[in-house]
Parts: C-alpha cells; sequence; structure tokens
C-alpha cells in the first residue's frame, strides 16, 4: 500500500517517474527461458494504451460516436435513388369499384416498364439540425472519455508495476529469511546433537522453518498474480517472462501546495472536460428535442420514363413541397422532452459530483504521500 500510495501521489503531482537502475533480482534472462520482455514503466504503460483491451474499446467507442455523426449528418443532406421495374399485370376493376356493362370486368394481362429517379431534401428542419449538433457533440464527449479511459489506465498499469516489483522484494525478503530459519535449525540441531540443547528448542526452530517456507510460498503466490494482472492489463501473453527494468525513484522532492493541485487538475483532468462536455450533449439532445414542435419543409422530385414496352417509353416527372406540421402527437414530443431535461439535470448532477470526486482524489493523495513518506 505504501509503495501504491507514492505512485498515485506522483501521477497526481506529474513528477517524473523513470529512471535508475534495474533492481537487484530483476536480472537478466537465464539462458533457454521462455520467451521474455524486459519492460521500463514508460513500456508497461505503452502497451496498455496500445495493445490493452479499454484503451483499444475507448478508440472503437469513438468510431461509434463518429458513426453516428455521420448519420445524423446524412438526415440533413439530399437524398437520391433509382428503380427500375419490368411488370406483367392483371387487373380487376371491380375491385377499384368499376363495372362498366359490355366490358369485361378482368383487365390484362399487359406489361408495365417503369424507370425513375427520386430525389428529397429537407429545406428546413431545425430539429434535425440540432439532433446533428448532439451528435457531434456526443464524439466530442467520446474523445474526451477515451483520453480519460487512457489516463486511469496509465494510474493501473503504474500501480501493477509497483505492485509487481513489491512482490519480488517480498520473495528476497522472504528467502533470506527462510536461509536464516534453516541455519537456526541446523546450529538447534548440532546443539540437540552434542547435548547442550533440548528437543524442543530442534522442534521450535523446525516450526520455524515450515513457516518460513509457507511464507515463501505465499510471497512467490501473489508474485505470480501481480505478474498475470500486469500482463492482462497491458496485452501481454501470459506465458512471457517479465523483467523490470525501471523502478520508480524515492524522488525527495515534495508535492506541490494543495491549491496549485486542485487548480492543475480542475484544469487537467480529463474526467472534469468529459462530465462537462457531456452536460453540454443533453443540453443539446432537450435543444432538438423541442425542435420537433417546430414546422419542417422538404422538397421533393421524381423523374423517369415508363410505358408497356421500351419501345414506347415516355416521359414523366412528378416535383412539389411539403410542410410538415405537428398538430397533435398524443403526448410523445412532451414526453421524450421530459425524457431529456431528465437526463440534463441527471448530467449536471454528475459534473458536480465529478468536481467532488477529483478533489477528493487530490486531498486523498496528498495524504497518502506524507504518510508513505513518514514510514
Amino acid at each position: 500500500k505504501t509503495s501504491g500510495a507514492i505512485v498515485l501521489a506522483l501521477f497526481a503531482a506529474t513528477a517524473t517517474l523513470f529512471g535508475q537502475a534495474p533492481p537487484a533480482g530483476s536480472g537478466e534472462p537465464p539462458a533457454g527461458a521462455a520467451p521474455s520482455v524486459r519492460l521500463s514503466l514508460r513500456d508497461a504503460v505503452g502497451r496498455a494504451l496500445s495493445e490493452g483491451t479499454t484503451a483499444r474499446l475507448a478508440v472503437e467507442r469513438v468510431s461509434q460516436s463518429r458513426s453516428r455523426a455521420g448519420q445524423a449528418l446524412a438526415g440533413l443532406l439530399p437524398q437520391v435513388d433509382g428503380e427500375v421495374q419490368d411488370l406483367n399485370e392483371i387487373l380487376n376493376l371491380k375491385t377499384f369499384g368499376l363495372t362498366i356493362p359490355g366490358f369485361p370486368s378482368i383487365v390484362g394481362p399487359f406489361n408495365i416498364f417503369d424507370a425513375h429517379v427520386r430525389g428529397a431534401a429537407r429545406i428546413i428542419d431545425v430539429a434535425a439540425y440540432r439532433r446533428y449538433r448532439a451528435a457531434r457533440q456526443g464524439l466530442v464527449v467520446s474523445e474526451v472519455e477515451r483520453r480519460q479511459t487512457e489516463n486511469e489506465v496509465a494510474a493501473a498499469v503504474a500501480t501493477l508495476y509497483v505492485s509487481l516489483q513489491r512482490a519480488e522484494a517480498s520473495i528476497e525478503a522472504s528467502r533470506a529469511n527462510l536461509d536464516l530459519s534453516q541455519k537456526l535449525f541446523d546450529l538447534a540441531e548440532d546443539q540437540r546433537k552434542a547435548g547442550i540443547a533440548t528437543a524442543i528448542d530442534s522442534t521450535r526452530a523446525d516450526v520455524a522453518l515450515s513457516r518460513q517456507r509457507q511464507q515463501l510460498l505465499v510471497a512467490e503466490n501473489r508474485r505470480d498474480s501481480a505478474r498475470m494482472a500486469l500482463a492482462r492489463a497491458i496485452g501481454l501473453d501470459f506465458g512471457a517472462t517479465m523483467f523490470l527494468t525501471d523502478p520508480l525513484r524515492d524522488d525527495p522532492e515534495t508535492l506541490p501546495s494543495l491549491d496549485d493541485s486542485l487548480v492543475l487538475a480542475r484544469r487537467q483532468r480529463p474526467e472534469l472536460r468529459a462530465a462537462s462536455e457531456r452536460l453540454r450533449e443533453a443540453e443539446l439532445s432537450v435543444s432538438a428535442d423541442r425542435a420537433e414542435r417546430l414546422p419542417s419543409i422538404g422538397a421533393q422530385f421524381q423523374g423517369g420514363y415508363n410505358g408497356n414496352h421500351i419501345r414506347d417509353l415516355d416521359w414523366n416527372r412528378v416535383y412539389g413541397a411539403t410542410l410538415s406540421i405537428p398538430i397533435f402527437t398524443s403526448g410523445r414530443l412532451g414526453s421524450r422532452i421530459a425524457e431529456s431535461e431528465s437526463r440534463r439535470r441527471e448530467a449536471l448532477i454528475q459534473e458536480h459530483d465529478t468536481e467532488r470526486q477529483v478533489e477528493q482524489d487530490i486531498r486523498q493523495a496528498g495524504l497518502n504521500f506524507d504518510s508513505a513518506r513518514a514510514i
């Protein structure tokens, strides 16, 4: 916990986390060993941002938001499609209410060939334009959330990196204690055989030796668990052997003052920017839903050739404009606006809570750093 607290405090203060030589025991990979990777902290963070699942998912969410913005923009642009039909029909005139004495009610079969192009465009649609702005804001939110995710991944990898170092150091300490316990047991056995110590002394030394063996096994298990956690975070194969080459320095410098840290965090912490952008997105969504009550104007055109056969085709066309005015929607628009307003209030509450969370993180990091220095 002490080492992890130092790491988090150093990240909050934007201190340099790299330097110095590899720790004793990190060593070189033995000859003939499984594939190994030498990792500095910078390497580990870089791998996590490029190969780690969390960072890659954040990139995909940005791509999805970009696609949604493109779909919203397409709703504002002209739409054109073409269609070709070659039909053979038989009609029953009675279906249309036509009954002519002396004429058969069944007409056909006859051919119809039709080829036309149809186009439509929204001339004035405030709601569609505002929905596009909301979708563009969603893309901004995704970009900021991606940066927030990268920041969280970097902090998590640094913590895992230190946890693995601490686990390796614990193994070294356990091995030293085991060697000492072995020597004490051998001494107790020699003294018992020489008649200058009792059997109980030898038994106690044996129990202490067994306890140290157990502690070594526990330490090795923790080391392996920490190694797997780091491998998963950085997208590394679980079978690879990692050698940590860039330990953190125990820098004597102090953290910035609390006020300076808070000012820096409010300016740079991506979660604050993300909360602000989400609130802006919610406000644009409310505006778009309110605009659904406004009239919209569209234009359409259809032109082509049709006839019974290709040789007797004639040109025809239709063009015009439409004015759409919502009159009664059975409460649909009102309910949608109410939902959007609720989401806006939710985003406002989350923004305020995020500000308090960041301040708590800064204060807690300072306390952890001071506690770690005092130990």
